[in-house]
């Protein structure tokens, strides 16, 4: 479970997507969507001045196994992710009409003005484990929206909790 906000001020709109973590979960700090936050919708999707979300995962260890003097498992699991915003931005000065600049696409065609919901995905993954502590990681997402895009498969190390 996470949950992010903005408390007083205004935070820049490049530092919307960012989610803040104390433990840095990988080479950059992605906002929702993606490999290490929502897993088969689309990166840094979800965007707001605060933002929710969780993960659910059961996991099953079908095989242990010793090979080259070392300690393996093999391991299935089922996800559910789920994130949402919860207090949107506000662009206040620094919005720029896409109409002014003249690139021909309205508002309507860049933002949704229907009502914020949950972004949820579903999948599954594979695990390789070598002694605990060395694990190769193979997920499967699909978004439940269509807007949240089509699906995403990520390969990387270690568990996302």
């Amino acid at each position: 479970l996470g949950f992010q906000t903005t408390v007083f001020g205004n935070c820049p709109f490049y530092l919307q997507p960012n989610v803040t973590t104390l433990i840095l979960r990988g080479a950059t700090s992605e906002g929702l969507g993606g490999s290490k936050s929502l897993r088969g919708i689309i990166r840094n999707r979800v965007v707001g001045d605060g933002i929710a979300y969780g993960n659910l995962e059961l996991r099953w260890k079908f095989v242990y196994f010793t090979f080259i003097n070392q300690n393996f498992y093999l391991s299935l699991n089922g996800f559910l992710d789920g994130g949402r915003v919860v207090k949107p931005v506000q662009f206040g000065d620094y919005f720029v009409d896409p109409e002014d600049v003249g690139i021909g696409i309205t508002e309507d065609q860049i933002f949704s003005t229907d009502k914020e919901s949950f972004h949820l995905s579903y999948g599954g993954g594979f695990r390789i484990v070598m002694n605990r502590n060395f694990i190769i990681a193979i997920d499967h997402g699909r978004p439940f929206d269509k807007r949240d895009g089509k699906s995403g498969t990520y390969i990387g190390l270690n568990f996302l909790f």
